[in-house]
């Protein structure tokens, strides 16, 4: 061998097999937990009664889980990027539809804590 060049793996592919070892041991019961817990929501949403939803996500994931490793890099992120934009959305019509529960629950809870102080919430102003 030319120029002191080892038979064995060099350090750079060592490296290497340990990173891509790392990130498949991680990533594999990460996946899964996202695939269980996105299940679990969708039976929630349709019930349970509407299996044929939750096989058809099955299959979507998969291919995707198939699909995904041949993208290019900035394609995935520019995908995840708009799928957690997307993941806005419900939220922030949550957060308007649950505005007046979140309130007169608010008032609730404070109307019954200033009875049962006596005094309030005890908060005492003027820097005492």
């Amino acid at each position: 061998m030319a120029g002191g060049e080892s038979k064995g793996l060099r350090r750079y592919d060592m490296e290497n097999l340990l990173w891509q070892s790392t990130v498949a041991i991680k990533s594999d019961p990460v996946g899964s937990g996202w695939n269980y817990y996105s299940e679990k929501c969708l039976e929630y949403l349709v019930g349970t009664h509407r299996q044929w939803c939750v096989k058809a996500f099955r299959v979507i994931y998969v291919a995707v889980v198939f699909v995904g490793p041949y993208l290019t890099l900035s394609a995935v992120w520019g995908m995840a990027d708009v799928f957690n934009g997307l993941m806005a959305f419900p939220n922030l019509v949550a957060i308007v539809l649950l505005s007046p529960v979140v309130a007169r629950t608010t008032k609730d809870f404070l109307r019954r804590t200033r009875l049962q102080d006596g005094e309030g919430l005890g908060f005492q102003g003027g820097g005492k």
